[in-house]
């Protein structure tokens, strides 16, 4: 069943990541609703679907964004290795594991972002990359991971419920 969820819920965050939250900007950052969706559906899940998930965010990440499809790959499963680890191991707290995980995934996508780019031949002076876009954009994760933490324990309380039913 969670598999059978993930279509319509990443095609829905592919259509608000690229219109709306686009535009919800802090200096040049904004938030990234994928990253902290995968985040928080793998702390959630009781299942493997989260690797599912990341998978298939990546891929439709790759091919709408200018941005190499490797950075979101290795990005969205590096995620869901951390949430994996995470879960039950390290916090009892799920607020803590979401911004670590949140600030942890952020940092990695912007690097490996910043990296893919310089390859690609784009280049942007560091600084100024650091102080307008990487920063603003972590922080504009961490405000949008509560919400979204909320959402997906929601979800995944109805689909694993209704699992364990039948």
């Amino acid at each position: 069943m969670s598999i059978l969820i993930s279509f319509p819920v990443v095609i829905l965050l592919m259509i608000l990541q690229t219109t709306f939250f686009r535009e919800i900007t802090l200096l040049n950052g904004s938030a990234d609703l994928f990253l902290v969706t995968i985040a928080s559906w793998a702390l959630l899940s009781k299942d493997n679907s989260s690797w599912f998930w990341a998978i298939l965010a990546a891929a439709l990440c790759g091919f709408v964004s200018a941005i190499p499809w490797y950075v979101f790959v290795f990005t969205f499963l590096s995620i869901v290795i951390m949430a994996r680890f995470v879960r039950g191991k390290l916090w009892q707290s799920p607020l803590m594991s979401i911004f670590g995980i949140t600030m942890i995934g952020s940092i990695i996508l912007y690097v490996l972002t910043f990296i893919g780019l310089r390859f690609q031949g784009v280049i942007y002076p560091l600084r100024s990359t650091m102080v307008r876009v990487i920063i603003p954009s972590i922080f504009l994760n961490l405000v949008f991971a509560i919400p979204s933490y909320a959402i997906m324990k929601d979800l995944s309380v109805w689909i694993f419920k209704g699992e364990v039913e039948q």
